[in-house]
């Protein structure tokens, strides 16, 4: 999701007007708000352009695969979409969070 979707999403669950939500504060909200329902984490990468950076909800990890090693993530198993993902989306578009994407390294699922 966007940072501005989830100022938002997380002024709508916090009951608080979105000019007083900082992107520290929606990171611990989304974080809180998701993990009581989920095994999840949060992933923030910085954008590496002038493009809006997005912040990932991390669903799925592969056991053992590791870029540091060289693994490529085109030929290890590919992820399907199951029950915690399911929960994660469910719970995000109850609350108006749209655009939702589920992808993996190598695409979307």
């Amino acid at each position: 999701m966007s940072e501005e979707e989830a100022f938002k999403w997380a002024a709508r669950i916090s009951d608080k007007p979105v000019e007083e939500v900082d992107f520290d504060y929606a990171i611990k909200i989304l974080y809180r708000y998701l993990k009581r329902r989920a095994d999840i984490s949060i992933v923030y990468p910085n954008a590496l352009d002038d493009s809006e950076a997005m912040i990932m909800v991390v669903t799925q990890r592969h056991p053992h695969y590791s870029p540091r090693r060289g693994d490529d993530p085109k030929k290890s198993e590919q992820f399907i979409k199951g029950r915690v993902d399911a929960l994660v989306g469910k719970a995000l578009t109850n609350d108006g969070v749209q655009n939702i994407q589920f992808i993996t390294a190598v695409g979307e699922l």
